[in-house]
């Protein structure tokens, strides 16, 4: 049940961020007055990202990552699956819209979904990272040197 809590815990956040980062780019076009002429070109948009970026993001194993673990691979993965997402929505835009759609939102957001998810990993990091090194913590700090991605599981 945790696990598939947690499963569906990172594919609601993976949607939820790539949708905001779409309804931002959007506010951001249209100086944050969308124009009655954009809402159903926004409202296409909403669920051809949704089935087009979500499934990209899990088939990169976003989905299988712990957030509190985000570290420079996972960036990586991030990076790809947004690029990769953002050229499938610019082609399914291009080939079967049915509305003017600018183009420049689709720029936006592969900016500002890259910034929302990594930053949302990292600040996940950052909270988890508090939280275990407090202040009076008496734990002993270790440094594993040269053991790489079995360094890792140690931790």
């Amino acid at each position: 049940m945790t696990r598939f809590r947690s499963l569906t815990d990172s594919l609601l956040t993976q949607f939820a961020l790539v949708e905001l980062a779409l309804l931002t780019a959007f506010f951001l076009r249209f100086d944050f007055a969308i124009p009655q002429a954009m809402k159903l070109p926004l409202l296409w948009a909403v669920l051809a990202w949704a089935v087009i970026k979500v499934p990209v993001s899990r088939l990169f194993g976003l989905h299988l990552r712990l957030w509190r673990y985000f570290s420079t691979p996972d960036l990586r993965r991030l990076i790809a699956s947004n690029s990769v997402g953002s050229l499938g929505v610019a082609f399914l835009v291009a080939i079967a819209c049915p509305y003017s759609f600018p183009r420049s939102v689709i720029v936006l957001d592969f900016f500002l979904v890259m910034l929302f998810t990594a930053g949302a990993g990292t600040l996940v990091r950052l909270l988890a990272e508090n939280r275990t090194t407090g202040v009076d913590s008496q734990q002993t700090r270790t440094l594993i040197s040269g053991a790489g991605a079995a360094g890792l599981t140690l931790l």
